[in-house]
């Protein structure tokens, strides 16, 4: 068992050192290449307001037509606003790497006010797990977004999708968020954020107005978000060599109605991301376009699609495709 140990400590190590180097080696391509990091990672408070306004402005367009309307409408509306919480989500991503302002507090003020709490978790434990993932990214027992298995290349991509969609954990973890491990101060803060918004949407529509929110927040949480989130977990990394950062990393098809639908804020530049962490989402078109001038971010995993053709993302996830250019 100690050997077994130190075998998988001294891999892990030598991972790390790989995923460290590749850092190290791209940040000095693009200085070669005259590209401009401090700009590309200059911080900007409008972007993010103006993404979490329209984010926001969407979810209510969404439940004014549920209410003002008929309850027939819910389904659509679930459709809606299970993509605006996985837009928020990616937000809230965005400010556990400080991104959405300037100034600390800002970005703080802005994560805790309008995207954490209705995604039932706080900066402080969405940016724990997630610095976690960067940390340890590819490590089996320490990163915890950590899917993959190499049976995936004997399973078609609907049976790893619904694999993982029907695993209890998972579907705990998208629907409650960080609510079992927060402390009760938190857990209050997160009920009184949901308190002011009952009584703003009850003062609104009233009584059985407001229920309806509640109900088609949580009927998109449980279905759509949880589908949407899984299929881009999955999609982040697995089918993948967890051996190397490049190796075991992909981008998404960078346009496109599935690209707003499933990874909305620019998120399935994942490759890119990950090589520079500190750029915010929305100069990362701009950050994929430099990168590509590298042979090894270029040679990555680059799908040109979700679901149809040889180099898609579900292909990607049997193993099945290759690495290609895409612009």
């Amino acid at each position: 068992m100690n050997n077994i140990r130190t075998i998988s400590t001294n891999c892990t190590v030598k991972q790390r050192h790989v995923i460290a180097s590749e850092l190290k080696r791209y940040r000095s391509e693009l200085r070669k290449n005259n590209a401009n990091i401090r700009a590309m990672e200059k911080r900007a408070t409008w972007p993010a307001m103006w993404a979490i306004l329209f984010d926001w402005t969407i979810i209510l367009a969404a439940w004014w037509l549920v209410v003002s309307t008929s309850s027939f409408c819910l389904v659509i509306s679930a459709f809606i606003v299970g993509n605006r919480q996985r837009a928020l989500g990616n937000l809230l991503h965005d400010g556990s790497h400080h991104l959405l302002a300037q100034k600390p507090r800002i970005n703080e003020l802005l994560t805790n006010l309008a995207l954490a709490p209705p995604l039932l978790t706080m900066l402080k434990y969405y940016k724990r797990q997630h610095d976690a993932h960067h940390l340890y990214l590819g490590e089996m027992d320490d990163d915890p977004d950590f899917i993959h298995d190499d049976s995936y290349r004997n399973m078609s991509w609907q049976r790893i999708f619904l694999r993982n969609s029907l695993s209890v954990a998972d579907w705990k973890g998208n629907v409650f968020g960080s609510l079992a491990q927060m402390s009760w101060r938190h857990r209050a803060m997160v009920a009184l954020w949901w308190l002011v918004l009952f009584a703003f949407l009850t003062a609104a529509s009233g009584l059985s107005g407001a229920a309806m929110f509640l109900i088609l927040w949580f009927t998109a949480k449980t279905t759509v978000f949880h589908l949407l989130t899984t299929f881009r977990e999955i999609s982040d990394h697995a089918g993948l060599n967890p051996s190397s950062l490049t190796g075991f990393t992909r981008s998404h098809p960078t346009r496109g109605l599935l690209k707003s639908f499933i990874h909305p804020h620019n998120n399935g530049y994942h490759l890119a991301h990950h090589i520079l962490p500190s750029v915010p989402f929305w100069r990362l078109p701009e950050a994929h376009r430099i990168l590509m001038e590298i042979s090894s971010y270029a040679n990555g995993h680059h799908c040109d699609a979700y679901f149809v053709g040889r180099h898609s993302a579900v292909a990607c996830w049997t193993g099945s495709c290759t690495s290609r250019r895409q612009t």
